[in-house]
């Protein structure tokens, strides 16, 4: 198991080792799956975490269950969150249901409502008025807004506890803020905030979009825009995204990107994220030289079209 101190950008990782009786990649009988389907069979498990406590490793297993509803002669399933499982080293299995999983110390102040079944109900939004809306009229209807495989919900701490943001965008490729829920990572009680038509925010789509277009001089096919969080600074809306180049050799860069003036602000340092996040200073962004930005785009030209005659040289060797 590995611990990694997201608050800096540095690489700060402490490894915890501790041997398992079940878990997810074992085979058959010490599989993790298999183990907790002989618990409970009609549910549905997400992807497990882990919690270091007391000398100990936890495998935290949050599990939906199915209720079904009759609709007009159809048969329809209701998802619920049923409760969580807690997998001990030594392979012991405790069940809490989701009122004993509040009061249960390991999992105090850590997520416990399902991240999927989160996302589930904000999709169902897009259905509350009706099959016929859905499919052809699209009136006040909703669409996750996803940037390439980093999926919404996404975790935030805030002043009121744990909660699973979704930003949604109306239907269609507006790529803008339209309706934000909160749904609560420990009760699941679900928080919608609407934004009239006039005070439309940009999304973590069209966010990505200008933090690219912001610095010309990045080679985009290098790097990549990864985690875009929202952040809320003197009232108003931030997404702040990480560049990270394709060989993952750490981080790049941090930008922050105002939902309302699309302005970007780029920052690399530990000390500069901190000021900015506390309003203490909003470092300036030189202004960049547009023959500048000619010049390195042509030398990536010439990079190019020399890799090329690279390849086909190699091919015509061999």
């Amino acid at each position: 198991m590995v611990i990694v101190d997201a608050t800096m950008q540095e690489k700060n990782a402490e490894i915890v080792e501790k041997d398992l009786e079940i878990g997810e990649t074992m085979q058959i009988f010490d599989n993790l799956f298999w183990n907790l389907y002989k618990e409970k069979y009609f549910v549905d498990f997400e992807d497990p975490y882990y919690l270091a406590w007391n000398n100990e490793v936890y495998t935290i297993v949050p599990a939906i269950s199915y209720e079904y509803r009759f609709y007009y002669g159809l048969i329809y399933a209701l998802p619920n969150f049923e409760g969580i499982f807690v997998v001990s080293s030594d392979g012991t299995i405790e069940f809490f249901d989701p009122s004993q999983a509040q009061e249960n110390e390991l999992l105090k102040n850590n997520r416990i409502f399902p991240e999927e079944l989160a996302r589930l109900y904000v999709e169902s939004y897009a259905f509350k008025d009706g099959l016929i809306n859905y499919f052809f009229i699209h009136e006040d209807q909703v669409d996750i807004q996803d940037l390439d495989f980093n999926r919404q919900p996404f975790l935030l701490d805030t002043e009121d506890g744990l909660k699973w943001f979704t930003s949604t965008e109306p239907y269609g490729e507006s790529h803008g803020v339209f309706k934000i829920f909160l749904i609560d990572a420990r009760t699941g009680e679900i928080g919608r905030l609407e934004l009239s038509s006039e005070n439309t925010l940009t999304g973590p789509v069209k966010a990505a979009d200008f933090v690219r277009k912001s610095n010309p001089i990045v080679d985009w096919t290098r790097f990549g825009i990864v985690e875009p969080l929202p952040f809320s600074r003197e009232g108003k809306l931030y997404w702040k995204v990480v560049v990270v180049p394709y060989d993952s050799a750490g981080i790049a860069y941090q930008a922050f990107i105002d939902a309302e003036t699309n302005d970007v602000v780029e920052l690399e340092t530990n000390e500069e994220i901190l000021e900015f996040i506390k309003g203490i200073h909003v470092p300036e962004k030189e202004e960049v030289d547009e023959k500048e930005v000619d010049y390195i785009a042509q030398i990536k030209q010439k990079i190019k079209e020399l890799e090329e005659l690279i390849e086909k040289i190699e091919l015509n060797i061999s």
